[in-house]
């Protein structure tokens, strides 16, 4: 019996160590989200389920609302869509495709933007105000709380041991207004959660829209294929 309980102890002190939050930097952060970012930036192949879920309140753990998309990439051609939002991309060029509006952005390729599917910018460190870091296991999870008078209070980012990123959550500063079940105002700061699942590391083009299934370009001229006729082009290229 006391061996039990001894053991019951110590299962309880492990977990309650793993969840201690403690003091983490502005360099062992940005090392983290270069490396995360290096992930996409670097794979010739990759297909990662993205799930996005929003909460009434901080401590809130049910979503009011879920949406989920993905980002899939083979050598230069990627495809990525959120929220009904539809981003196509090759060497050359790249396309954002509004479903719901019925609007296409045709843009300049300058550069990869692989990276730009995590939204973590080491350049936003800046608005920081202190870096914690606790265990989860094997992974890692980092937070960042901002500086006073910010519309976001404090972010959080958990990635595994490869350095891959498994989820975000940005908690919002400012309280916003719902009714609960019984009709009751009431207000509470909310949080947005955005979580990744890496399916596959290969992924085969074939599987992946290209831009001709939208637009076709013919010299500085963008056209509309038959089957998005009814969509408005807005081209934002630098001409």
């Amino acid at each position: 019996m006391k061996m039990l309980i001894c053991s019951a102890f110590m299962l309880l002190a492990t977990i309650s160590f793993a969840q201690t939050w403690s003091a983490s930097s502005e360099a062992e952060v940005i090392e983290a989200i270069n490396k995360l970012n290096k992930i996409y930036s670097d794979a010739n192949q990759m297909n990662v389920k993205i799930t996005i879920e929003s909460y009434k309140g901080h401590a809130s753990k049910t979503p009011v609302e879920s949406s989920v998309g993905f980002y899939k990439v083979s050598g230069d051609l990627m495809n990525s869509e959120s929220m009904g939002i539809l981003t196509v991309e090759n060497k050359s060029a790249k396309i954002v495709v509004d479903k719901k509006s019925k609007i296409i952005g045709v843009y300049q390729k300058q550069k990869s933007n692989k990276s730009s599917v995590t939204g973590m910018d080491k350049n936003s460190l800046a608005l920081a105000k202190s870096y914690l870091k606790r265990k989860n296991g094997s992974n890692t999870i980092f937070k960042i709380t901002a500086k006073e008078g910010l519309k976001i209070e404090k972010v959080e980012f958990e990635i595994d041991a490869s350095g891959f990123l498994i989820r975000t959550t940005n908690y919002f500063a400012q309280r916003l207004a719902w009714e609960d079940e019984n009709g009751n105002e009431k207000k509470n700061k909310a949080k947005l959660s955005v979580k990744y699942n890496l399916i596959s590391k290969k992924v085969s083009a074939s599987s992946l829209s290209t831009m001709a299934k939208y637009v076709r370009f013919s010299g500085d001229q963008v056209l509309k294929s038959k089957a998005y006729s009814t969509f408005q082009i807005s081209d934002f290229r630098v001409k």
